[in-house]
């Protein structure tokens, strides 16, 4: 059925509010076509400032000679006599470091943490030289200027050696120009700033776990059931147009509440095997509970070793023993279970072992994890409103106010956040397919029932057990009236049942679906059947899944065999769905498999300043699981609904940048269905949605997987005279991960900002466009619980003339363009489609092997 272009509406939107009130210093350079209303937002950034001395910073370069061994001792030694000299932080010598026994005869090189030990012994005549000062990985910062090289010796052997240290001036900067300049231009800087603030966070009785400035408060800890809940917060400084702040967030952390033994002694209880613990332990992070409760990833289990069983060399007589005795003798820590395994934990040069006793696991033990009503329970333990949130903030920044550390280098940090313009954006309009004189809609309930595109639906099956027949019937039935009294324009034919004993296996339901095309469709795949699937006419599956299976076990297999063998459109729907008995349960149902067999729900409609002729790609790469999966879509009609999509595995993984052979084939194939959809025509311009891309690789994006995009404008874009005209080109990396938080004040309270809200001004890193390029956040969404994230756009390349304002409204626009939802969401369409690809690869194994399946969103 062709769609006969009708009057657009606009969907939903807040009032109008009033114009007067405040003038902010800096106004958006947003079109006023776009605009809907200005509004004033409060952040969670926090001015940097320093008082008293303006001047200069001068960074030392810090090498670290090796002398003589001392005493014929090479091991990895340090006396409980240095233990009491250094503070805790920085003499955490753990039991798995020690265990080590690391060798460095013939080692130069220190780790960071060594380096930064020595420098912790020598700190009080460091500060004679250079006063106040501070070290960071290979530099030391400090406000003293001393031009000629100098060297230190050690004042006491240190891992066995001597050891001079030699500082030597390679730059300088001014505090004030931190404010000024861009934030690439003061890289070591913004380390020097997150150091004191850091000691200042460790001042504060807060705790650090792991390495990253995450500091938590276990006294204000939080229990459910199986798991504690730790409070804590996320600091960063960050150079913004308006100047140096310091970024806070709040954020939580999952630990167990029983130790890691406990939880294998539980499964052992169980008649669990050894393989099956190892398995759950697997890739796991666990924190040790001494030190600096620094965390780890679990390789496996080690049942083979034990704390008494297991020996190494330590101390200042490098005397052997036993992690048992070790426990006692550095930490006065006995052990409960002399016999408990171990976990092996895999470092750069080898093993470490920790004993299970002194791990707590970080994040949902394996039986929280398994329970999804105990999650959200959870969940909804740490969601704060955006009141108690900035609260909470507020209060961090008045503590670290107080620190001495700031005060020894005069610097001050706002004990208010700052506040900022915004504007909300008009909601984009959508195409209304109904013929009537209504042109516009006050809400978003027109999404949730809308179909643009029907498709009938013909040739179809439904697989369920016997006791599901009712609900079978029930899909038929409901399927023809929905459509009918909704005015969907879908013929629905009653497709065949396919009813299967109440104790068949998951093996039983693959044989039906074998049985089902052998003698209804006359398809074997063994025998390699002339008749193309296609001709057959059969449009899709719908697999009640029957309350007896596992479910996740159940819908893998049996999505595995049909994509692989049987390549269809394929739905899944639970008995416990099925009988809720609601009207809007079977319409989305019915809508979703609409979408999933290419039909548009809904259809939007872009501004003039976009060309007719525009092809979006979304790119993810989603780092769960075994592998890590690339997922790509690439629209091919005109009003960027239809997608055509691929996924695969990165062969290294935790990899981001895709290799140039996929991303040649990608392009390549879905230049090939813009091609056939759209009459041999091909785009005249193209926006791509990157995602998962941090700051630092932007570059390397923009010089590997772009150039493999234009590299394909060679085959595809060549006239009668061999000259390449190549399409415009706009990239826009888009960042969920990020730390900034918008509120927006409403009379007394503190609210989420509406959705459409838009910041391009002040906390962003490039407002105006240079070379293309600038940056802005977006609120698409509106937040129903908790406080919500903005998403951070940056807008890479772009040498079209699409305005800066239109490419804004155009990306709030796709956010609307997501069909498992009649609203928007927090990304546009392009990314949430590529990331859902990508995990529906990772979590079924096969996506379907007909090209033709690569044109419909099977994966919806």
């Amino acid at each position: 059925m062709d769609f006969k272009r009708g009057q657009p509406y606009r969907q939903g939107g807040f009032q109008q509010q009033q114009r007067g009130g405040f003038q902010g210093p800096q106004r958006s350079n947003i079109s006023q076509q776009y605009q809907q209303y200005p509004i004033k937002l409060i952040t969670n950034n926090f001015k940097i400032t320093r008082h008293k001395d303006h001047g200069v910073i001068y960074t030392y370069s810090v090498d670290f000679i090796p002398g003589a061994i001392v005493g014929g001792k090479s091991a990895f030694t340090l006396s409980e006599q240095d233990l009491q000299k250094l503070k805790e932080d920085e003499a955490n010598m753990s039991l798995s470091k020690i265990s080590q026994s690391t060798d460095l005869t013939t080692v130069g090189n220190l780790e960071n943490y060594q380096r930064f030990k020595i420098m912790a012994i020598q700190r009080e005549s460091l500060r004679k030289i250079f006063g106040n000062h501070v070290f960071i990985g290979t530099n030391m910062f400090s406000t003293a200027l001393i031009e000629e090289e100098i060297s230190v010796e050690t004042q006491k052997p240190f891992l066995g050696r001597q050891y001079t240290i030699v500082f030597k001036k390679v730059s300088e900067f001014m505090f004030d120009d931190l404010g000024k300049l861009k934030m690439e231009d003061h890289p070591v800087a913004l380390g020097f700033i997150n150091n004191i603030i850091k000691s200042c966070l460790r001042s504060s009785n807060l705790v650090q776990i792991g390495r990253t400035p995450r500091f938590f408060d276990p006294d204000k800890s939080k229990f459910h059931k199986q798991v504690q809940i730790w409070p804590g917060f996320f600091t960063s400084s960050w150079i913004f147009q308006s100047g140096l702040y310091l970024i806070i967030d709040n954020i939580s952390k999952y630990l167990s509440n029983d130790n890691c033994y406990s939880i294998i002694d539980e499964m052992l209880a169980k008649h669990e095997s050894q393989e099956y613990i190892s398995r759950e332990f697997e890739g796991s992070i666990v924190m040790v509970c001494y030190g600096q409760r620094r965390t780890y990833k679990v390789q496996r289990i080690r049942w083979d070793l034990s704390p008494k069983t297991y020996y190494f060399n330590s101390g200042e007589d490098n005397k052997r023993s036993s992690m048992l005795e070790y426990l006692i003798k550095a930490y006065g820590t006995p052990l409960t279970y002399a016999n408990q395994p171990l976990l092996e934990i895999k470092q750069k040069r080898q093993s470490i072992f920790l004993p299970p006793e002194l791990c707590i696991m970080v994040g949902l033990p394996p039986s929280v994890r398994n329970d999804m009503r105990v999650q959200i329970e959870i969940r909804k333990k740490i969601f704060q409103e955006p009141a108690e949130r900035l609260q909470n903030l507020e209060s961090l920044s008045k503590k670290l106010s107080l620190q001495k550390d700031l005060k020894d280098w005069n610097l001050e940090i706002s004990q208010q956040s700052d506040q900022i313009d915004a504007q909300v954006l008009k909601r984009p309009l959508i195409y209304d397919n109904i013929e009537s004189q209504q042109s516009q809609h006050a809400d978003n309930s027109v999404l949730r029932t809308i179909v643009h595109q029907p498709i009938d639906l013909e040739k179809w099956a439904i697989f369920c057990a016997e006791r599901d027949l009712q609900y079978a019937q029930m899909v038929q039935d409901k399927f023809y009236q929905i459509s009918n009294q909704n005015n969907l324009n879908i013929f629905v034919e009653y497709g065949d049942i396919v009813s299967l004993n109440n104790q068949s296996t998951i093996e039983d339901y693959k044989d039906a679906i074998r049985s089902y095309f052998k003698e209804y469709l006359k398809y074997d795949p063994a025998k390699k059947a002339s008749i193309p699937i296609s001709n057959n006419k059969v449009q899709f599956f719908l697999v009640i899944i029957p309350e007896f299976v596992k479910k996740e076990k159940f819908y893998i297999a049996l999505k595995n065999i049909i994509n692989s063998s049987y390549p269809v459109i394929s739905q899944f729907v639970t008995v416990k769905t099925l009988s809720l008995y609601k009207d809007r349960v079977y319409m989305n149902i019915l809508r979703q498999i609409n979408a999933k067999l290419g039909g548009d729900l809904w259809r939007m409609k872009f501004s003039e300043e976009i060309p007719e002729r525009t092809m979006v790609f979304g790119i993810d790469v989603c780092h769960k699981g075994r592998q890590s999966v690339i997922g790509f879509v690439a629209t091919y009609d005109k009003y960027l609904c239809k997608y055509y999509t691929q996924a695969s595995p990165q062969p290294v993984k935790g990899q981001e940048i895709i290799s140039s052979s996929i991303l040649a084939e990608y392009f390549s194939g879905s230049f090939d269905a813009y091609k056939e959809f759209n009459n041999g025509t091909l785009p005249e311009h193209i926006f791509i949605y990157r995602d998962g891309v941090g700051d630092a690789t932007r570059q390397i994006v923009i010089d590997e997987e772009i150039v493999q995009l234009r590299k394909t404008f060679q085959n595809y874009f060549k006239d009668a005279d061999g000259k390449v005209n190549e399409p415009t080109l706009t990239l826009i990396f888009v960042n969920k991960r990020v730390r900034q938080r918008f509120f927006q004040m409403q009379g007394n309270s503190i609210q989420n900002p509406p959705a459409g809200t838009c910041v391009d001004q002040g906390f962003v890193e490039q407002s105006e466009v240079i070379n293309g390029k600038f940056d802005f956040f977006l609120v698409p969404h509106q937040a129903t619980q908790g406080a919500v994230k903005p998403t951070h756009f940056y807008v890479g390349e772009n040498n079209s003339k699409i305005p800066k304002a239109a490419i804004i409204n155009f990306t709030y626009a796709l956010c609307y363009g997501y069909y498992n939802w009649p609203d928007s969401i927090k990304v546009p369409a392009p990314c949430m489609l590529a990331d859902k690809l990508a995990m529906y690869r990772t979590e079924v194994g096969n996506i379907p092997a007909v090209v033709d399946m690569h044109k419909l969103p099977f994966f919806l």
